[in-house]
């Protein structure tokens, strides 16, 4: 069974040292820490859920990002790394540097911020009430 809403699973690799989870006045933050001798390098796979309507806000560097059934607003950014994610009727900002954006909905307004510098980018939904690609 995976995590219940406002919760955090995940499987540390090589590498890691531990995962600090901390919430305050509703504002959960989840910190991958590695050993200070790595020099950066380790992998995890997290699995968070929160409810539903829940703002998100997710950053990451050689990582892929995937959101499913958020329907608040999201602003999703990795380095290098892919970016999945399902649009709801919120404002939706997904930013690469290396990876590609893909994107669906089920044809609810929503306002796109999209950003990438080397990678494609592809949406598929009904309707599209403002587009801004860079």
């Amino acid at each position: 069974m995976g995590p219940r809403a406002g919760e955090c699973a995940g499987e540390l690799g090589a590498g890691v040292d531990r995962i600090d989870v901390t919430s305050d006045h509703g504002h959960t933050v989840i910190r991958v820490v590695l050993p200070s001798y790595s020099f950066r390098s380790g992998s995890v796979d997290l699995r968070v859920q929160v409810p539903r309507g829940s703002e998100l806000d997710v950053s990451a560097v050689s990582a892929d990002v995937t959101s499913t059934d958020v329907q608040g607003v999201q602003r999703l950014k990795t380095v290098s790394g892919e970016i999945r994610a399902d649009i709801a009727q919120s404002d939706v900002e997904a930013k690469t540097i290396s990876g590609d954006i893909a994107l669906s909905g089920h044809g609810q307004p929503a306002r796109l911020h999209v950003s990438t510098v080397s990678a494609a980018c592809a949406w598929s939904t009904a309707r599209v009430s403002s587009r801004r690609l860079r």
